[in-house]
């Protein structure tokens, strides 16, 4: 009788390598994630001031405008010179004569 030695024997003891490197990593990151939930539950648990329990939250910087006073500024310059328009046109007579035109 003769015994062989399996063909695949060298394949299977690398899968069990890579397996067994692969568990080690599993478990180096597990406890590498419980280690940093401990050290937030410590923050939680321990306010400072870098860690306030009470978050306040302030307007989204897109409702509040960086340049609301140079806008409002711009608005006034231009109301004012609207009027100014509008004060010349009504002081200049006109040269079309209505009268004359609705009778004719």
């Amino acid at each position: 009788m003769k015994v062989k030695t399996p063909s695949g024997f060298g394949e299977v003891k690398q899968d069990h390598k890579k397996q067994w490197i692969k568990n080690q990593k599993e478990t180096k990151i597990l406890n590498e994630n419980k280690i940093l939930l401990k050290k937030m539950l410590q923050i939680d648990k321990h306010p400072q001031s870098l860690n306030p329990t009470n978050i306040k939250v302030g307007p989204s910087p897109s409702t509040a405008s960086l340049n609301k006073k140079n806008r409002y500024d711009r608005w006034v310059d231009i109301i004012k010179e609207n009027k100014r328009i509008l004060d010349k046109l009504n002081r200049v007579k006109s040269h079309y004569d209505v009268e004359s035109q609705l009778y004719s």
